[in-house]
């Protein structure tokens, strides 16, 4: 039962059937979710795990925080299905994690991180934000539509990295296997 946002079960594992939709709060309790319907989400508190499985789909719709507003007890969310949020920032707090099996097409948003992130595909985002502690691995090309890539933390691509202008700042370790690209200036500033 998820009416209350608190689910009330024994469980540790909760699956959302395929043809199942909910929209409301969630509890994570330490609990791991799985996600096979439509879940859309308007605000999300605890710790715990979320699979969003191939043909589920997570909508979070809460405001401008991290994806799960949730950088005190951390939580993880493995995307094999679709992964959306509303806000403008694509955020991924410092006590989150994301693992997304395929590309990440989030070309109105902001990518912002403090926390770590698989993409198995590609990145094409609006913009970059990040701070030291990121850890970010994407097996194919990036694409950053804004100059503002000031890059931070440890980023590798597997692909090529495009930007108008790049900026490595702090003690940002990057690593691309096939190229940087830029039509502007590429800037390392505490290096």
């Amino acid at each position: 039962d998820f009416s209350s946002g608190n689910v009330s079960t024994k469980s540790t594992a909760i699956h959302l059937a395929s043809d199942k939709k909910y929209s409301g709060e969630l509890g994570l309790s330490g609990k791991t979710y799985y996600i096979s319907g439509d879940m859309t989400l308007t605000k999300v508190w605890g710790s715990g795990t979320i699979y969003i499985l191939k043909g589920g789909s997570l909508t979070l719709n809460h405001g401008e925080g991290t994806l799960l507003n949730n950088d005190n007890g951390g939580a993880t969310i493995y995307n094999y299905g679709t992964l959306s949020t509303n806000a403008s920032n694509f955020y991924v707090g410092g006590k989150e994690t994301l693992y997304n099996a395929g590309n990440l097409d989030i070309p109105t948003q902001t990518f912002k991180c403090e926390g770590k992130v698989y993409v198995g595909g590609y990145l094409n985002t609006k913009g970059w934000e990040s701070n030291q502690n990121e850890r970010v691995n994407v097996v194919g090309n990036v694409t950053v539509a804004d100059a503002a890539s000031q890059l931070d933390g440890n980023i590798h691509v597997g692909g090529s990295f495009t930007a108008p202008a790049i900026t490595l700042q702090n003690s940002c370790k990057f690593v691309s296997d096939c190229s940087i690209k830029t039509s502007g200036e590429l800037r390392l500033n505490s290096n």
